[in-house]
């Protein structure tokens, strides 16, 4: 079971049609070390452009199975500019 998720946004490099994204989660490990969270966790980024849709988070570039107990998950998002992420 998922305690908390902390997201970290950082921009990377602009594109012509939009901006890469790189989302950094941290699942808790409150419960069993072994769990998995099978969960649909999707997120919208919110700036000062603008917004995104819901984005879903399933690739994690770390782990096979993302949000695991106690690990890190790194994902790469490929979305419209947005400018600088508030939310």
């Amino acid at each position: 079971m998922i305690n908390k998720i902390l997201f970290n946004l950082k921009k990377t490099k602009w594109f012509i049609l939009g901006a890469h994204y790189v989302v950094i989660t941290h699942t808790g490990n409150k419960h069993q070390s072994n769990a998995k969270a099978d969960l649909n966790i999707e997120i919208k980024l919110i700036g000062e452009k603008g917004k995104t849709k819901f984005i879903p988070l399933q690739h994690s570039q770390l782990n096979k199975n993302p949000f695991i107990c106690g690990k890190k998950d790194l994902f790469d998002l490929f979305e419209n500019d947005v400018g600088r992420v508030n939310k």
